[in-house]
C-alpha cells in the first residue's frame, strides 16, 4: 500500500505542476489565440511537400528537435544564472496582485512552453517514426508541431525583450531619481 501513496503522490505532484506551467503559460486562451500557432498551420499548409506522402517528414523532426532541445535548455539555464536577487525581484508580482502571473513567471512560462513543444513534437516524430506513419493527417499535425517549435524560438526571444523592457525603464526611472 505504501508504494500506491507514493506513486499517488507523484502523479499528484506532475499534474500540479503541469498546471502551474500552463497557467503561466497563459492556458488554453494563450494557446489558441498564439500567433505562433496560427502562422504554424498556415506555414504547414504552404510547405506541402515535406508532409505529403512522398517525404518521410519526421527525419527532420529526427534532424532538428535534439539539438534544438539540447540549445533551448542551455540558454533557459543560463539566461536564468545571470542576474542577483535584486534583479529579479523588480519582476515579482505583488502579493496582493490577482492579476495573474508576473513577468517573471511568464518569461519561465514561455520558456517551459518552447521546451514542452519541443519534447512532444520529438515524441511525436518518434512515434510516427516506429509505425510507420509517413502521410495523411498524423503527418501533417508532426510537421505543424514541428514548425510551431521553431516558431516558439522567436516567443521566448519577444519574451526576454520584454523583461529587457522593463528592466530598462526600471532603471531609468531611477536613474532620475539619483
Amino acid at each position: 500500500m505504501q508504494l500506491l501513496s507514493i506513486i499517488r503522490e507523484t502523479y499528484k505532484n506532475f499534474f500540479e505542476i503541469v498546471a502551474r506551467y500552463w497557467r503561466f503559460y497563459g492556458g488554453v486562451q494563450s494557446f489558441i489565440s498564439s500567433t505562433y500557432l496560427h502562422l504554424s498551420i498556415i506555414l504547414g499548409v504552404i510547405f506541402h511537400p515535406p508532409w505529403n506522402k512522398d517525404a518521410i517528414w519526421y527525419n527532420v523532426s529526427l534532424a532538428i528537435l535534439p539539438n534544438m532541445i539540447g540549445f533551448t535548455l542551455g540558454g533557459y539555464a543560463i539566461l536564468f544564472a545571470f542576474g542577483d536577487k535584486e534583479f529579479f525581484k523588480l519582476f515579482k508580482a505583488d502579493k496582493d496582485d490577482n492579476n495573474g502571473p508576473s513577468p517573471y513567471l511568464q518569461l519561465h512560462g514561455t520558456f517551459i512552453h518552447f521546451i514542452v513543444i519541443q519534447i512532444i513534437s520529438l515524441l511525436f516524430a518518434l512515434l510516427s517514426m516506429t509505425i510507420s506513419i509517413q502521410d495523411g493527417l498524423i503527418s501533417w499535425i508532426g510537421f505543424i508541431l514541428l514548425i510551431y517549435s521553431i516558431l516558439l524560438a522567436l516567443a521566448a526571444v519577444f519574451a526576454i525583450l520584454r523583461l529587457a523592457s522593463l528592466f530598462d525603464i526600471w532603471n531609468q526611472n531611477n536613474d532620475d531619481k539619483e
